[in-house]
């Protein structure tokens, strides 16, 4: 009875913003707690960095897998019950990751609760750019995406926490409560169908995407996942082995550098409003490569940390330019769809390939050699970004879009 009374109900903008942030929030710090509880699974369970690599990647497999299928079920499903599924997914296989003890099951259940995180992304963003104007949508973008920073804090601070009294299984244990939170709000604040918040003024117009430009921009968020999330899942075990650095240290050091990226998130919105989508995901971009090539060259001392801190900044600043600008050059129409396939190529890209190779390479030869891997990426998605200048703003003459 309560849930048809609230669904029956319109919000409005400011509350369904807050609780897609609080989703997002959840799906950030679980990925984040996943990579933190590595060096102490890997040790528990004495795997090598490539079994590592493969486990982490697998999560970002089942995510850049299922993403796409995902965004094509909102139309059919509702954006709250896709929603809700992936939650409820990603909680149960990750309990069962917990208590698993054999690396293929570990494999197939990582798998499985990466593609409960993809559930969401397309549905939320697609909300959020339908609701809001055009000229709006890269502040709002912003501030939805300040939720991925501080939930890669939240994620590794609560391994700091408790990894020493719960252990890495029962660190994902504890943090399913936190799901079943997010659950019942997003079932119960989300409204269903197409009424979905109160007083919207954004017109629905119809714009034709180039294959050239959505390609490249791909390109580009391949590039910068990499860079970003795919180097970072093997960061713990690389400052763990290299450094012999304490687990609980390092989740501490990563989790605690994340939280710059919410003032990179809520500037690069904004300056991407203000300056043009094109011109602040160049600049972002360089960035980044810059900012991969400093904590994977220079060792490890308070200039490396600071590096960590830089990176969290400018990683994050991406991404809400990025999906302003996919919401720019797509139909509101299929917007859920074309933001799921971005993430379904980036993803697999970045977030599967990038982790197992760089485990591959270093158990092979060693991790300055891996992380050759991560910086050249990253060079080929600054080149790409010239290309996504030129054809975006050819691509805003034609559609109209000022």
């Amino acid at each position: 009875m309560l849930r048809t009374y609230l669904s029956g109900l319109m919000v409005s903008r400011r509350l369904l913003l807050s609780v897609l942030w609080l989703t997002w929030l959840w799906n950030f710090s679980y990925r984040m707690l996943f990579t933190a509880i590595m060096p102490a699974l890997q040790s528990s369970m004495e795997l090598s960095n490539e079994a590592v690599g493969l486990v982490v990647g697998s999560l970002s497999f089942g995510y850049g897998t299922l993403s796409y299928p995902f965004s094509l079920l909102s139309s059919k499903l509702g954006e709250r019950n896709v929603i809700c599924g992936g939650i409820a997914l990603t909680t149960v296989s990750l309990l069962g990751f917990s208590v698993s003890r054999s690396l293929a099951s570990l494999l197939i259940l990582s798998f499985v609760a990466g593609a409960g995180l993809s559930a969401y992304l397309p549905q939320g963003l697609s909300l959020l750019s339908r609701e809001y104007p055009q000229y709006q949508v890269g502040s709002v973008m912003g501030i939805h995406e300040t939720a991925a920073p501080i939930g890669q804090t939240l994620g590794p601070i609560f391994v700091w926490s408790a990894i020493a009294t719960l252990g890495w299984s029962g660190c994902l244990q504890a943090w399913s409560l936190y799901s079943l939170a997010i659950f019942f709000m997003v079932l119960f604040l989300v409204p269903s169908g197409n009424h979905v918040v109160m007083h919207s003024s954004r017109h629905a117009r119809k714009v034709h995407t180039s294959n050239s430009l959505f390609l490249s921009m791909v390109g580009v968020q391949a590039a910068v996942w990499t860079c970003n999330l795919g180097l970072l899942s093997m960061v713990p075990v690389y400052l763990t082995q290299t450094f012999l650095l304490d687990v609980s240290y390092v989740a501490f050091i990563i989790g605690v550098s994340r939280i710059t990226g919410a003032a990179g998130q809520l500037s690069g919105g904004y300056l991407s409003d203000r300056l043009g989508r094109a011109r602040v995901l160049q600049l972002l971009t360089v960035m980044v490569l810059i900012a991969t090539v400093w904590i994977t060259l220079v060792p490890f001392s308070d200039f490396y940390v600071t590096g960590l801190f830089f990176q969290g900044i400018v990683s994050s600043a991406f991404f809400p330019v990025f999906f302003a600008m996919i919401s720019d050059v797509t139909d509101p129409s299929n917007r859920a769809k074309m933001m799921g396939l971005t993430n379904s190529i980036a993803g697999f890209i970045g977030g599967t390939v990038s982790p197992a190779v760089i485990g591959f390479l270093s158990d092979r030869f060693t991790f300055q050699i891996a992380f050759l891997y991560p910086i050249g990426i990253g060079v080929v998605g600054c080149v790409g970004t010239l290309y996504v200048w030129k054809t975006a703003s050819a691509h805003s003459e034609s559609n109209g879009i000022p």
